[in-house]
């Protein structure tokens, strides 16, 4: 069996990632890691792979938006959607048999992707929810949910 933990931020913000890691080695689970890194600091832990993707990484589309007004905050939804594609190209080419998508901006960015791509073979850790998020991020939380193997 091969796993795959997803995150949204560094890893480590999320030091309970270890509750899968130690499972996975327990049962001698291989695994990999994708995260997202906010901070330009480049981190490893004890999976198989460690893919890195930053949230400061240049590319021409970037470059070209610039010159639109409001820049950052296209440019934020630009980047957090590079690094939806980065993700799934290495779920499809990675033959993963199990994803685990941390956090509720995981599930919320993966949603559609994991509930018609990997129905049953994934789960959701979504924590501290403390305020009633807009209905979107509900009705596409909802979504990922139900469709994860642990709903």
């Amino acid at each position: 069996m091969k796993a795959l933990i997803v995150t949204p931020y560094n890893l480590s913000i999320y030091p309970l990632t270890k509750v899968y890691t130690r499972v996975f080695e327990k049962y001698g689970i291989s695994y990999d890691v994708v995260y997202l890194d906010r901070n330009g600091t480049e981190e490893t832990c004890s999976a198989g792979h460690t893919f890195r993707f930053s949230l400061y990484t240049d590319t021409p589309l970037l470059r070209r938006s610039r010159k639109i007004h409001a820049f950052e905050r296209i440019e934020y939804k630009l980047r957090l959607q590079m690094f939806k594609n980065y993700v799934k190209g290495i779920i499809k080419k990675g033959g993963y048999d199990f994803v685990v998508l941390w956090g509720e901006d995981s599930a919320f960015l993966f949603s559609q992707f994991a509930s018609e791509y990997m129905p049953g073979k994934y789960s959701v850790n979504v924590r501290d929810v403390w305020n009633a998020p807009p209905q979107s991020y509900t009705n596409r939380m909802r979504c990922a949910v139900e469709k994860s193997a642990f709903n």
